[in-house]
């Protein structure tokens, strides 16, 4: 005989508290996300993207379990509690259907109905998972678009300094000719100022001393 394990709902208090966790864990991941993908480390980056969206999923999830958490209460009473309103806020694509799920989620508690109340909640919770899907899609597209832009920017900036250092080549030889010139003609000069002042050099006639002075 195979015992079944049952494991209890999380209680009102439990499911708030695993939705603040939830919610603040995915600023955690997304600043880790954020500081990966401007090193251009493409194993890195995806690896915390990934880790980003998770988080995102385990905050939806949480959001759902609160919800149905609340609906045991009361679900009249859940539509004026400010938690999950406050805390589920939505951008990005399928923002709106996302948003409409949520009205007529609530739409369905002041109802009152629990099978119209179950219905409508997991149409919110549905929507709300396939906007953390393309999300995630948005993410890996902007993550591959960003590489390919820096890495093009890297390489332009390369190919500048490259073309600097060619284009400032004739200048550097035309200094280095200039220079040795410049040596040339002072060395000349200096020669030609010792060999007049030499004693081997033969001065002119006019020049000599006469014999007996």
């Amino acid at each position: 005989m195979t015992a079944e394990v049952v494991t209890a709902p999380m209680t009102l208090r439990e499911a708030e508290r695993a939705v603040v966790e939830a919610f603040a864990g995915i600023g955690a991941h997304k600043r880790n996300w954020e500081r990966l993908r401007e090193r251009l480390d493409v194993r890195a980056t995806t690896r915390a993207r990934i880790e980003l969206s998770l988080a995102v999923l385990g905050f939806v999830n949480a959001c759902g379990v609160l919800a149905e958490a609340e609906d045991r209460v009361g679900p009249a009473r859940a539509v004026a509690r400010p938690l999950l309103g406050r805390l589920f806020t939505v951008v990005g694509p399928g923002q709106e259907q996302c948003a409409q799920a949520w009205r007529s989620y609530q739409e369905a508690r002041r109802s009152g109905d629990p099978v119209v109340v179950e219905a409508a909640r997991q149409v919110w919770h549905d929507a709300f998972v396939a906007w953390h899907v393309a999300l995630h899609e948005r993410w890996t597209l902007e993550d591959g678009e960003y590489a390919e832009d820096l890495s093009r920017r890297l390489d332009e900036s390369t190919w500048v300094q490259a073309g600097d250092a060619f284009e400032s080549s004739p200048n550097h030889r035309q200094a280095v000719v200039s220079e040795s010139r410049e040596r040339e003609r002072e060395e000349s000069i200096r020669r030609a100022d010792t060999g007049l002042r030499s004693p081997w050099v033969r001065a002119p006639r006019a020049d000599r001393p006469r014999p007996g002075r």
